[in-house]
């Protein structure tokens, strides 16, 4: 969660940063924030839109491929929308799992992270240093060095009023940071797949999804 930046454009992408979901959590304001990928030079121009309310997470990309992640830690479900095909997937029930953009616990959030991946079967151990208050655009936020089992080792800062992961950097300095943030309530329908979308499996939208030009790459 440290080391990886925010999800592109293409489902394949999206497949491995897709969300997390705990026993339980922490739960977060309702905000609005403009997602930002540090330290990694690219041409992709799509912009990233990231909706909290309570333990409801909607995570928009924008742009040609673009897809949102909705996630409902009460009711235990992951799911993604292809808004240009008006489908949608359930991602939890295929196991694709994150811990970035979820509340956690401001005093240690090293154990919930390691919590969440122990309920999917995934053994990392995180461990969490409070380094100190630090000022992230305009707000105040505890600066933690995490490190991992497997080592991934970098830097987070929780927003204490938040309960919210906004920045992280790895030693490279890649990583992402929540900007523009606006604490104020969400609309419901934001967190609920809208009407005329159809259910499919994820080997059917694959086949779906816009192909990248030959000798070029997905993003």
């Amino acid at each position: 969660m440290i080391a990886r930046p925010i999800a592109r454009t293409t489902l394949a992408a999206v497949a491995t940063i897709a969300w997390a979901l705990p026993f339980a959590a922490a739960s977060a304001q309702e905000f609005s924030a403009d997602v930002v990928v540090l330290g990694v030079p690219t041409t992709d121009t799509a912009s990233r839109k990231l909706h909290v309310s309570g333990n409801k997470v909607r995570a928009e990309t924008n742009g040609p491929g673009g897809t949102v992640m909705m996630v409902d830690v009460a009711a235990n479900t992951a799911i993604l929308l292809v808004p240009q095909e008006k489908i949608f997937v359930d991602m939890r029930r295929l196991g694709h799992m994150n811990q970035a953009f979820m509340p956690v616990d401001v005093d240690d959030p090293c154990h919930t992270w390691q919590a969440r991946g122990a309920a999917d079967g995934d053994d990392t151990h995180w461990t969490c240093r409070r380094i100190g208050t630090e000022t992230v655009g305009g707000r105040e936020t505890i600066k933690y060095a995490a490190s991992s089992s497997k080592g991934d080792d970098g830097f987070v800062w929780i927003d204490p009023k938040l309960k919210f992961m906004v920045r992280s950097a790895n030693a490279a300095g890649r990583g992402m940071e929540l900007r523009d943030i606006r604490e104020a309530p969400q609309p419901p329908s934001l967190f609920e797949v809208p009407a005329g979308y159809k259910q499919q499996e994820m080997p059917q939208i694959m086949q779906q999804m816009p192909q990248p030009p030959p000798g070029g790459k997905t993003r």
